[in-house]
């Protein structure tokens, strides 16, 4: 059921090095991924690791960190959290213009 709803997704990492001023590096092409994406329904949820996330991922990929970044229709939106298992689950949160990207 999971794999009819993957699709592939163009995927970024950051730059692990700092910009000039300090700030986190440009987001640059690393390929595609192909995961299932949904809304967080746990918004309401007293675990922490969900508090930022507005969507989550489902991947086979274990290579996924926290320095990657999923284009969806709606923008681009960072991993926050990467949690192993059968399959690799993936938070997200909303990645901002203010990002110079």
């Amino acid at each position: 059921m999971i794999e009819t709803a993957m699709r592939d997704y163009p995927l970024y990492i950051l730059s692990d090095t700092p910009d000039e001023y300090g700030q986190i590096g440009k987001a640059q092409p690393s390929g595609t991924i192909r995961a299932a994406v949904f809304v967080n329904d746990r918004q309401l949820s007293d675990n922490a690791y969900y508090a930022e996330s507005t969507y989550i991922a489902l991947t086979w990929r274990r290579d996924i960190t926290d320095r990657h970044l999923i284009e969806l229709p709606d923008g681009k939106k960072k991993v926050t959290q990467a949690l192993p298992g059968r399959m690799t689950r993936l938070l997200l949160a909303d990645w901002g213009a203010g990002h110079g990207d």
